[in-house]
């Protein structure tokens, strides 16, 4: 016996799904806000065991890609959206596939400094475990903002974007 079930017709919201993230003024300020913390780590002159972990000038540079991001986000013309009978959504924008790609080179981060990127971010984060240890109950805002970025410029399209 052979059972097939039939839901190409959810392929499209499922590729969308896959390919899709959420990011906010909030997520961001969270973002620069651990950023800030690493700063300041670094600046107390607080000994921490990595010998890998973010240098000044790379908690500058990330500080500088979050906030030039957040103020893109932030100019974007949102238009409220009609609500189908429940509570009203909130206010929103959709663009085509490559905007996302304008958006993050409005910030300084394209396909040939991404993984460079990534790498610093996971640096930070790296600082960020380290200090915080065993009081980390969530996952960094930074892993939401690495993803993003890992997700949109992925390895193996670098060379077809680039």
């Amino acid at each position: 016996s052979v059972v097939i079930f039939d839901e190409a017709h959810n392929m499209e919201s499922i590729c969308a799904e896959s390919a899709s993230f959420d990011i906010t003024s909030k997520d961001l300020a969270l973002c620069i806000n651990e950023v800030e913390r690493c700063a300041a780590l670094k600046a107390s002159g607080v000994e921490l065991s990595m010998t890998d972990g973010a240098s000044e000038q790379d908690l500058l540079i990330l500080k500088a890609i979050l906030l030039q991001f957040e103020s893109v986000i932030d100019s974007l013309p949102l238009q409220a959206q009609a609500s189908r009978g429940g509570p009203p959504n909130p206010p929103s924008v959709t663009k085509g596939g490559d905007f996302i790609y304008e958006m993050f080179a409005a910030a300084g981060v394209k396909a040939d400094n991404a993984s460079d990127l990534t790498a610093m971010v996971d640096r930070t984060m790296g600082m960020l475990a380290e200090a915080q240890g065993a009081s980390l109950s969530a996952d960094p805002a930074l892993r939401m903002f690495r993803d993003a970025v890992s997700g949109v410029f992925k390895a193996s399209d670098i060379e077809r974007i680039g």
